[in-house]
């Protein structure tokens, strides 16, 4: 085994192919096997029965139920391909970047882990607040195929609207995750990570009473919620209603501007702090 435990002969002919996805790299690599590569002097990458095996996949729904991934792993494909996005999630080190491109490469997974990190921000949020933790789980719910997407868009708005008021630091990441859920922006899942940065990492600074570990905190924050998002990747939902959508089948853009109103709060909560 090899990088993310991939097969190192698969790793190694598939880690130089033009997929401009880092998270569809890995996931093609991981639902493959050795067994199934092409001869070296194949002229097609079309493999007995005529599928194209090295075909990048267009989200994760698509890469647990191919048939390669399948006849390569059988009942634990789901499994290998996850345990190997969740241990190249972690290895990246940057929360930002890890979003922006499992965002990009399938934006109802970039948006599932969006809330997982926007739910760590949660401890920081006014006490007895309860529109944040419905907001993160209406947005699951949607995500999920289980609830409307009008639910989460007047959730997200109830909360911008507040925040116009009181400018409450927590909210912004909460609402940055639900709008990552219901538009193809894959800037608000970035702008999820940012709020949660700021607003984790300046009470850090605040509770040990000295703003020049600033840095240092917001870089251990980026570091951990990678393994958050790791996390997150195991508990996405096996078949959600319609598929995941990926890079060829995105959501309308319907909310667009939820996540940046959640954003703002965060860099005025460090501002305050420093």
């Amino acid at each position: 085994m090899n990088t993310f435990g991939i097969d190192r002969g698969v790793w190694d002919e598939l880690r130089l192919m033009p997929i401009a996805s880092p998270p569809g790299r890995v996931a093609l690599a991981a639902a493959q096997c050795s067994a199934m590569l092409p001869d070296e002097d194949a002229e097609s990458w079309d493999d007995r029965r005529g599928h194209l095996i090295r075909a990048p996949f267009s989200s994760l729904a698509d890469t647990e139920r191919s048939d390669e991934a399948i006849e390569c792993h059988g009942n634990n494909a789901r499994v290998a391909i996850r345990n190997a996005l969740s241990e190249w999630s972690i290895a990246q080190q940057r929360a930002g970047r890890v979003l922006k491109s499992l965002s990009e490469w399938d934006s109802r997974l970039g948006a599932w882990c969006a809330c997982a990190v926007a739910e760590t921000v949660l401890p920081y949020a006014v006490p007895g607040d309860e529109l944040l933790r419905k907001t993160i789980d209406a947005t699951r719910g949607w995500i999920a195929g289980r609830l409307p997407m009008a639910r989460v868009y007047r959730l997200a708005e109830a909360i911008e609207f507040r925040r116009s008021f009181d400018r409450e630091e927590a909210s912004a990441a909460v609402a940055s995750a639900a709008y990552s859920a219901v538009s193809e922006d894959t800037g608000f899942s970035r702008s999820t990570y940012a709020e949660a940065v700021a607003v984790s990492a300046s009470n850090i600074v605040a509770e040990k009473a000295a703003a020049h570990m600033w840095l240092r905190a917001k870089n251990q924050e980026l570091a951990r919620l990678c393994t958050v998002i790791s996390g997150a990747i195991h508990e996405f939902p096996a078949d959600i209603e319609g598929g995941s959508s990926g890079a060829l089948g995105r959501s309308k853009p319907l909310l667009a501007g939820l996540v940046g109103a959640v954003l703002g709060a965060g860099a005025m909560h460090i501002t305050r702090k420093l």
